[in-house]
């Protein structure tokens, strides 16, 4: 998890640099996109880790021999 949040930070002050400066032509970086397609996919990323857990502890419930 540790990796993806500074991939994550890395991509999001790329793309609030880009649009701080802006570009000076027209034209579509291919950083930009790359960086903002990994920072969506960090997000459902970040948002799946603790649904993963809690449908984990759901079934370790039901499954649990009182």
């Amino acid at each position: 998890i540790l990796v993806h949040a500074i991939t994550a930070s890395v991509a999001r002050i790329i793309i609030i640099g880009h649009q701080t400066f802006g570009p000076t032509q027209n034209k579509n970086q291919l950083y930009l996109i790359g960086a903002s397609l990994f920072r969506e996919y960090f997000k459902v990323y970040i948002t799946g880790v603790p649904q993963q857990l809690a449908f984990d502890r759901w079934i370790a419930t039901i499954a649990w021999s009182w």
